[in-house]
């Protein structure tokens, strides 16, 4: 017998020529089984034959065939027939409502209408004018029918499968027999055996549906279909277990449902369960292990209608999977995919983009639609043979290759500005006890995106929602907490299995209770309504969850200093964000917040502690911490000389002994790294050498281009000249530069004659920086060192900023890296340039790990 890898590498047959092949070869091995009927290789063979002499009569080779039928046997038979006929099937939801199949049917011209007895009164009550044949019963008795020998190319049509469009017309794809079999061959390597008995449910209204039916017929197993309305856990574990299922293939939805509550004992026969179309995550593997014996593998595939199977990734119980979701696996060697920014550019491992695949199907867009296609497909301008699809899904690569499959764009959403993954919300509620399923959506409204959790409880549990909110969080951020909870007593499923997102119902907003209550809560509320997009605000909503941004509360802190005349810093509205805690830090005259502020305090990653340059605003990190995401922790350092009454430091060693003893206090974690940008970098230093000294030393100083000095000079560097206001420097074009170059010399004449306390309070923390750093004579540091340098400045100045690091070499020579930055100085943890910098500090954090 001819091994099945070697058949489908061979290209030369069709997907029908090899089912031929197993039918001659074991005619009386079971190829389906369903609860009311079984079919023999043979009989498969004999009833396909007749629907293809059927088609044939009515038909000719290359047409579309209509398939409208329910799941089961019958589909299976239809859709070898049709391609015994030499035709392309075009498979229909028999669910979806007349205007659905009719807004296929506008894009395709069909030859005939295969349905069965079911389905037969509701297709000719529709009387689309077209051939209606009807599927041969299963009976006990199925009579020979011979083959139908009509020559069918591999490069012939072989399914139409047609996908819900975004502008709500269908997308249509069309593969050939060629493409089915490569992507069989893509999906072969050692997952289907012969001895194979596949479990399914779901639709085969599409390719994904209908694709582990194909490659377990085209090797020689059997496919065991079951009707989920009918069945219970506990009927489909027996099931299971009674027929010796080998593997079970799932939507990761379905899987939690059916195995929401495990069974009794590990299930033992089960050599692959076989999960895809949405993220794996981590909780399912945990779910996975506990329903089934050590030995069977978990195989989390990725794929697209577009494009087939892509990649897979097969765990064993001892697999360690790292975050909140299981990866896709690598792509085969013959198939590139790539992750990629809004411009299509491949970014590195870590970085999260769309992702995008490269491929040389002879098809390579869609029916008939030329515009969708052109916002999917691009052709490769290296080769013109092959085409880059967009898939739509968002991903990243970790640093062993594997792919992160993190949903639709649609799951990575921003809250507060920083990218939340849904997917992570819902692995995290998945671990309550008493939560049985859940989704999480993000929904927009009035310019404000909120996070919705839908729920669904265990049977005989009442949940509360402060018991979910208290439950999360222990573990995530505060801005990835749901602005609302949905208790349901179900979630809507699609018939493929996956939960229906459209189709969960939309809360209405809801805002805190209470008009402003004192005076100061008075003249701060229509300050917070100038910029917030709400129209209606209560005491205790969050500025972040109504719509606030950074920009938004850099308006507002400039708003509140005109109406107060006190010192604020964007900190202030992050550490009081509601209006009644905003007015009772105004009222109290600004009381000082802690110098060292939790900007981002969850994450599994080693925690950043960031000291800023000489203006000491700890929220220059505040952009670093977005392009980083959620699960790295960061804290930033707020220079105490803001505060009038703060003590002052005489030496170097004595500030950063303030600052050792602000981390001893709040930060618990031993693994974490300290960054310095420009002159900040020099504290870091100073702050690394005592820890060490103190046997808690970090694993790394990170510099961001910090000029070397020794002893009272500063060969020339000027602070102030090397720290203007990064926060407000948007643009570098000449135009822009020279406004900025009048405004800045115009405050600078206003602030000399008629300074703020904001001003005043600024120059305090630029004195003090420059009186400690011009005094301090640094040592040799045994730990590493690593120095990021900005490229621009390297470029357009002198030698100083060319040899800025040496210095630091010197003192660190055997723990020193230098990287390279595209940013300046002045700029550097601004956008854009800070995406460079949060891209270094990943690839450093992913490496301290494995120290």
């Amino acid at each position: 017998m001819i091994a099945p890898s070697e058949r489908v590498d061979t290209l030369q047959t069709t997907f029908h020529g090899l089912i031929e092949t197993q039918a001659a070869e074991q005619s009386d091995n079971i190829a389906l089984r369903t609860r009311e009927h079984q079919l023999t290789y043979g009989s498969l063979n004999n009833l396909a034959n007749a629907l293809a002499w059927d088609i044939h009569r009515v038909a000719a080779p290359r047409s579309f065939i209509a398939a409208f039928l329910e799941d089961g046997l019958a589909s299976i038979v239809t859709m070898l027939g049709i391609s015994k006929a030499g035709s392309a099937r075009v498979p229909i939801d028999t669910r979806q409502p007349a205007a659905g199949i009719e807004a296929i049917l506008r894009q395709v011209e069909i030859g005939a209408f295969v349905t069965d007895a079911a389905n037969v009164e509701t297709l000719r009550a529709l009387d689309y004018g077209k051939p209606i044949i009807v599927v041969k019963p299963m009976t006990d008795e199925i009579p020979a029918v011979a083959n139908l020998e009509i020559e069918v190319s591999k490069d012939d049509p072989f399914l139409l499968a047609f996908t819900s469009g975004s502008s709500g017309v269908p997308k249509g794809m069309l593969n050939s027999q060629k493409d089915v079999l490569v992507q069989t061959r893509h999906d072969l390597q050692g997952n289907f055996r012969p001895e194979d008995r596949v479990l399914r449910f779901g639709a085969m209204s599409s390719s994904g549906g209908s694709g582990p039916i194909r490659r377990v017929l085209m090797v020689g197993g059997a496919v065991h279909v079951l009707d989920l309305n009918l069945e219970t856990p506990e009927t489909i574990f027996q099931w299971i277990v009674d027929e010796q299922v080998t593997i079970l293939n799932l939507t990761p939805s379905l899987f939690r449902t059916v195995f929401s509550t495990p069974p009794e004992k590990p299930i033992t026969t089960l050599r692959m369960l076989r999960l895809g179309t949405e993220p794996v995550l981590a909780v399912d593997f945990q779910l996975f292990k506990r329903c089934f014996a050590p030995g069977t593998l978990l195989m989390n595939n990725f794929g697209a209608t577009e494009v087939g199977h892509v990649t897979g990734f097969i765990a064993d119980h001892s697999t360690q999977i790292e975050g909140a979701l299981v990866p896709v696996g690598k792509p085969p060697a013959d198939q590139q995919v790539f992750v990629a920014d809004e411009n299509r550019n491949p970014l590195p491992a870590g970085e999260m983009g769309e992702i995008i695949i490269r491929t040389n199907k002879k098809q390579s867009s869609y029916w008939n639609s030329p515009e969708q296609s052109a916002d999917k497909f691009y052709v490769d301008p290296d080769d013109p043979a092959f085409h880059f699809y967009r898939t739509g899904d968002v991903g990243r690569f970790l640093p062993d290759g594997n792919l992160i499959h993190l949903g639709r764009s649609d799951s990575m959403v921003k809250i507060r500005g920083f990218r939340v993954e849904l997917s992570a919300i819902e692995n995290r509620l998945l671990q309550h006890p008493d939560v049985e399923r859940t989704a999480v959506k993000a929904i927009a409204d009035s310019s404000v995106t909120r996070i919705v959790a839908y729920v669904v409880p265990r049977a005989g549990i009442t949940l509360s929602i402060p018991q979910i909110r208290n439950f999360l969080s222990e573990t995530l951020a505060d801005f990835m907490m749901p602005a609302q909870f949905v208790i349901m007593d179900k979630l809507p499923m699609l018939a493929s299995g996956k939960i229906n997102s459209a189709a969960l119902p939309l809360p209405a907003v809801e805002t805190s209770q209470g008009d402003p209550s004192t005076l100061t809560e008075s003249r701060i509320y229509p300050l917070l309504r100038n910029v917030l997009p709400t129209a209606v605000i209560g005491r205790d909503d969050n500025f972040f969850d109504m719509g606030g941004d950074s920009l938004k509360a850099m308006r507002l802190v400039s708003d509140l200093k005109a109406q107060f005349n006190i010192v604020l810093t964007p900190a202030v509205i992050y550490s009081n964000p509601t209006l009644a805690q905003l007015a009772a830090y105004v009222d109290a005259g600004g009381p000082k917040l802690s110098p060292l502020i939790a900007l981002n305090p969850y994450g599994t990653q080693p925690v950043i502690v960031g000291v800023p340059g000489a203006r000491g605003n700890a929220m220059l990190y505040r952009e670093l911490v977005i392009e980083l995401g959620h699960d790295y922790p960061v804290y930033a350092f707020q220079f105490p000389a803001y505060d009038r009454n703060a003590p002052t430091y005489e030496t170097m060693q004595d500030f950063a002994r303030y600052f050792i003893d602000l981390i001893t206090q709040t930060i618990k974690a031993e693994r974490f790294y300290i960054v310095g940008a420009s002159v900040g970098g020099t504290i870091a230093y100073e702050m690394a050498q005592q820890l060490t000294a103190m046997g808690r030393p970090p694993l790394g100083v990170v510099m961001v281009d910090t000029h070397f000095k020794r002893g009272t000079s500063m060969d020339g560097y000027d602070i102030d000249a090397q720290e203007p206001d990064t926060e407000y420097v948007i643009a570098d074009s000449p135009v822009s530069k020279l406004r900025s170059f009048g405004y800045r010399y115009t405050m600078k004449f206003k602030n000399f004659f008629f300074p703020s306390e904001e001003t005043l309070a600024v120059k305090r923390v630029k004195r003090q920086t420059r009186r400690l750093t011009r005094s301090y004579v640094a040592q040799p540091y045994t730990g590493k060192l690593i120095y990021l340098t900005c490229r621009e400045d390297r470029k357009q100045r002198g030698q100083l900023e060319k040899n800025a690091h040496l210095g630091w070499e010197q003192l660190a020579p055997d723990n020193f890296e230098l990287l390279d930055t595209p940013g300046e100085h002045a700029l550097a943890m601004a956008q854009p340039y800070v995406r460079d910098v949060a891209r270094q500090m990943r690839r450093i954090l992913s490496e301290g790990e494995k120290v």
